[in-house]
């Protein structure tokens, strides 16, 4: 016991079981207020507080934390919801991998414009291409018509190839100068390529019949599509020939001439997963 209104400096007491400073109290590892003796827990490295903090300016690692409370609160989830208007100036907080980072919207909206969930293809006849008795592929411009989404790939070894699996609707329209011709045909055949066997074999449903019905007009215009699973880089092609041997036709298309009457395209767009 120390008594006395005034003492000299004290230099060892040994060791104390519990002390209390006015509402001040330690007892062991706890310090707390004499209305709440265990308020904060010490151990090798960590306080425990069992109760509330409250600071001015809260310090994680040298950085001030400048968030308010609303704004934590609001990143902890909730089943309310703010109407606002999106602009491009906007930001979201989103998780890049491991790290957490403010994100413009434009950016999320160059995403979802390129990973749309039915994205397509439209490539066209890159010349006016003469049929024969034997089957060959339909040359393609490497520039796509029109498209959606990045998944698709115009080779210039006349095939599309995709970067994603799933489900695809295939569809060949073909416009081709028959001239005067009445009775022969043309065979459109859709094709694909897997990596899995490195070979071209025929779609099922993917085989159609162009028909020259009458002598007139010059030309003719037909189209087919088949459904087909295609595996990550796997190819899609279409082949033409015509029924007996001779003189060929030619596949036509605006974009090749523009006085044509007709396109010859193929549509690749995906439809499930």
């Amino acid at each position: 016991t120390v008594t006395g209104a005034a003492q000299t400096n004290i230099t060892s007491l040994g060791t104390l079981t519990a002390l209390t400073v006015d509402n001040v109290a330690i007892d062991g590892a706890t310090i707390g207020h004499t209305g709440d003796t265990d308020l904060l827990t010490l151990a090798s490295g960590i306080v425990t507080v069992a109760g509330e903090a409250s600071v001015t300016t809260l310090d994680i690692g040298g950085t001030n934390v400048t968030s308010t409370a609303t704004e934590l609160n609001i990143m902890d989830g909730g089943t309310s919801a703010s109407a606002t208007t999106i602009v491009d100036a906007d930001r979201v907080v989103l998780n890049d991998n491991g790290t957490m980072k403010q994100v413009a919207v434009t950016d999320l909206k160059t995403y979802v414009g390129s990973s749309s969930s039915n994205p397509f293809i439209v490539a066209e006849l890159d010349a006016d291409q003469q049929t024969s008795d034997t089957e060959t592929d339909i040359g393609l411009n490497t520039t796509a018509l029109v498209s959606l989404g990045s998944i698709f790939t115009i080779n210039a070894s006349d095939y599309i190839e995709t970067s994603e699996a799933g489900y695809f609707e295939v569809t060949a329209n073909v416009t081709w100068d028959k001239g005067s011709n009445s009775s022969k045909h043309l065979m459109v055949q859709i094709q694909k390529y897997t990596n899995s066997s490195s070979s071209w074999s025929d779609v099922p449903g993917g085989k159609f019949l162009l028909g020259a019905p009458s002598q007139t007009p010059d030309h003719s215009y037909g189209s087919g599509s088949a459904i087909v699973q295609l595996a990550a880089n796997d190819r899609i092609r279409v082949t033409v020939d015509q029924s007996s041997s001779g003189s060929g036709f030619y596949l036509r298309s605006t974009g090749v001439d523009a006085s044509d009457p007709g396109d010859t395209t193929i549509m690749i767009k995906k439809i499930g997963e």
